[in-house]
């Protein structure tokens, strides 16, 4: 679904439905993955057991439980680290995560989003361990590039 087609005000509301949703993603994913075993605090830890669901669930990209899955990642950065849930609107200086929603101020400078959404079907292609926490480090890590050594045109 291309929502760059999908009008603005569209797109504010499919985010305030996902907002008002939340609680009920996060109920449901909290109980299936305890059924199987897997142990959702809200933790940063319990991201790996999150991976591990994941990766043993034969979880597609048009699953329904993607709702489920981002909005609790979302909500582990947001306990954890800080931020808030907000509609990524910003066509010019944004436009790889428009019109979905994202955990925004997380940062310092609060400039990045992180798409919950995005990660979880990036794992879900290419799984790996430690996936999310390594992704949440490599926002987190305000280091600059140097770029001393990169030659320039004279």
């Amino acid at each position: 679904m291309n929502l760059k087609k999908i009008p603005r005000r569209d797109l504010e509301e499919m985010f305030e439905t996902f907002l008002s949703s939340i609680d009920d993603y996060i109920e449901n994913i909290l109980e299936i993955s305890a059924y199987k075993g897997y142990n959702l605090d809200f933790s940063l830890e319990s991201l790996s057991d999150l991976e591990k669901y994941i990766s043993t669930s034969n979880i597609n990209a048009d699953d329904d439980r993607i709702n489920d899955l981002a909005a609790y990642l979302g909500e582990v950065i947001r306990k954890n680290i800080g931020g808030n849930w907000k509609c990524s609107l910003d066509l010019k200086y944004n436009s790889i995560f428009y019109g979905k929603p994202v955990i925004a101020e997380y940062t310092t400078p609060n400039d990045l989003e992180f798409s919950p959404f995005d990660c979880i079907l990036n794992y879900i292609s290419e799984p790996h361990a430690n996936y999310f926490i390594n992704i949440i480090e490599n926002d987190l890590d305000d280091v600059p590039l140097n770029l001393d050594d990169i030659p320039t045109e004279e």
